[in-house]
């Protein structure tokens, strides 16, 4: 019974990524941009534009998290002066 229960969970968590559409990456990657965590929200937001790539805004938002990785950056360097 743990066996089915462990394989069934398994199974479910693996075709749960799958069936995600552009807009659902995109809106993940707007709570991660929220938060600050731009890695994870450029991630996403390539994960939308390889499912729709004239979907304007991921890449718009994309170039934001980007930027907002090099100003995190700047700020780390500025304050080890």
């Amino acid at each position: 019974m743990r066996k089915l229960t462990f394989l069934t969970t398994v199974l479910f968590i693996s075709f749960a990524g799958f069936g995600q559409t552009a807009q659902e990456y995109y809106h993940k990657g707007i709570e991660k941009y929220a938060i600050k965590n731009y890695q994870g929200a450029i991630a996403d937001f390539d994960h939308a534009i390889k499912k729709d790539p004239k979907f304007v805004d991921a890449y718009i938002k994309r170039g934001l998290a980007k930027r907002g990785m090099l100003d995190k950056a700047e700020n780390k360097i500025r304050t080890k002066r």
